[in-house]
């Protein structure tokens, strides 16, 4: 499946298209474990209804669903009374990147801390402001609480099941602005960790494609040892024409053979280089010097993590003074701070 990297921009008097490039291995940002007082701000209370901004990123996993039940379930009310919503990275506080099978592990208990917090504050005739949580024992929260529960442990109909069934707008790929235009990265058909460069293309079969917009060239296009070319058009169905008729052609500097990528995953022939380890199981000191022992071995085959669904990001400038991001990621404060760093924004304006 051919990965393709989508950038729509609102289109005004001058049309600026910014790509970013890519990384050499994305680094997962280390946050602390949630508290209770960062979810005091994922559940609100208003005009007789309650809304959950989930703080973790729907993925497919159902966590959007799974969340939400404790959330009713704490807060003892029909599962219709609470509107479950995604976050963006100025509804909350800055949480971890969704990784690791850890959201009901590390936020359920958080989450259920809050919404009884709000519970009672609400019995009490209390708003939001004045909510003031504090923690309380597992065993006193109703979402944890042994025996008959209205929702943990029952199985609702999936929040946005039917959203996705029927195609409704839910994607980043849905997103439209007034004025928007479409762009897309073009590389070489081969790893970004190989150096690969444009040959040839023919510029003027692609201009003469209508819905032509722009022909970017530009370093920030690249990623890794790739050259990217930019193309930006009118319609997304524009940008296939547009790429075929530019037909480019590109030069890619060697190759990974299986002989080569079995070489570099091999940790016997790593081991025989050097007792080094860039990476330890435990703290243990081994001593480099003299004879040592593994006496438990386990061998697990590389795993091979490829995403092959459609990309797509939405970037609008509005009035230039900052710039509204749409983008599908495992954490969108990730995506706000290097975005910020590369453009020289502040956190407030994106």
């Amino acid at each position: 499946v051919s990965r393709r990297r989508f950038l729509a921009v609102a289109a005004g008097a001058t049309l600026t298209v910014g790509f970013l490039p890519g990384c050499n291995l994305p680094v997962i940002p280390k946050r602390p474990a949630a508290e209770l007082d960062d979810a005091i701000g994922w559940i609100r209370f208003g005009d007789g209804r309650y809304t959950l901004v989930l703080p973790r990123v729907e993925m497919g996993q159902n966590i959007l669903t799974g969340l939400k039940q404790v959330a009713c379930e704490e807060l003892d009310v029909p599962w219709e009374q609470v509107d479950a919503r995604l976050h963006a990275s100025h509804t909350i506080a800055r949480v971890r990147a969704t990784v690791g099978s850890e959201s009901i592990r590390d936020f359920a208990e958080p989450l259920a801390q809050a919404c009884a917090a709000l519970r009672e504050a609400v019995a009490r005739g209390q708003g939001q402001d004045q909510l003031q949580a504090t923690a309380r024992p597992r065993s006193g929260l109703r979402a944890f609480r042994a025996g008959a529960r209205r929702h943990v442990g029952r199985a609702p109909a999936m929040e946005q099941g039917e959203d996705i069934v029927r195609g409704r707008p839910l994607y980043v790929a849905d997103v439209r602005r007034e004025g928007m235009v479409f762009g897309r990265v073009l590389r070489a058909p081969a790893s970004p960790e190989l150096a690969s460069s444009l040959l040839s293309m023919d510029e003027a079969a692609a201009r003469a494609v209508n819905g032509f917009v722009a022909l970017v060239r530009d370093p920030l296009l690249a990623q890794m040892q790739s050259e990217g070319v930019g193309i930006v058009a009118r319609t997304p169905g524009a940008l296939d024409r547009i790429e075929q008729a530019l037909a480019p052609r590109w030069q890619t500097e060697g190759a990974f053979d299986a002989a080569f990528v079995d070489g570099r995953i091999d940790i016997d022939r790593a081991l025989a280089a050097s007792a080094e380890r860039a990476h330890q199981v435990h703290d243990d000191t081994l001593g480099l010097e003299g004879p040592w022992d593994i006496e438990l071995r386990f061998d697990v085959p590389l795993a091979a993590h490829a995403p092959i669904e459609p990309r797509a990001a939405v970037a609008d400038p509005g009035d230039g003074s900052g710039m509204d991001l749409f983008v599908g990621s495992q954490d969108v404060f990730y995506q706000r701070d290097v975005v910020g760093k590369r453009l020289g924004l502040d956190d407030d304006q994106l």
